[in-house]
């Protein structure tokens, strides 16, 4: 397993654990977080958007960065993107295609940093 940090540019950088136990206890690693209710049903989604700030993924890049999307029922999916511009675009394209059938209820951008940047 291998770990990451981010850096103040918000660049992944790989460190030993320690160095990771400590940055990831005291860091906010939140990318976005979205609500959405569909206006047919009432039904509601989640999308989170988190640096994941370790990787199992030995053939090839690191995926950094998880989508989870939690529905009304229960039932979860995840997705793994390997950088912030695809956590970001990732989590953007989710949300267009949950507009198709519903309205956006709230949106609430729990670290910002992530797009100031």
């Amino acid at each position: 397993m291998n770990f990451y940090i981010l850096t103040e540019n918000n660049e992944p950088k790989k460190v030993d654990v320690l160095e990771w136990a400590k940055w990831f206890h005291t860091s906010d690693r939140s990318v976005r977080f979205t609500i959405i209710k569909r206006t047919d049903t009432g039904d509601l989604v989640e999308i989170s958007t988190v640096f994941l700030g370790l990787s199992h993924n030995h053939l090839g890049g690191p995926y950094l960065y998880e989508q989870l999307i939690a529905y009304h029922d229960g039932e979860k999916d995840v997705i793994k993107v390997q950088s912030l511009g695809s956590a970001k675009k990732s989590h953007q394209d989710l949300i267009d295609i949950y507009l198709d059938n519903g309205d956006v209820v709230d949106v609430d951008t729990k670290s910002p940093r992530f797009y100031e940047k």
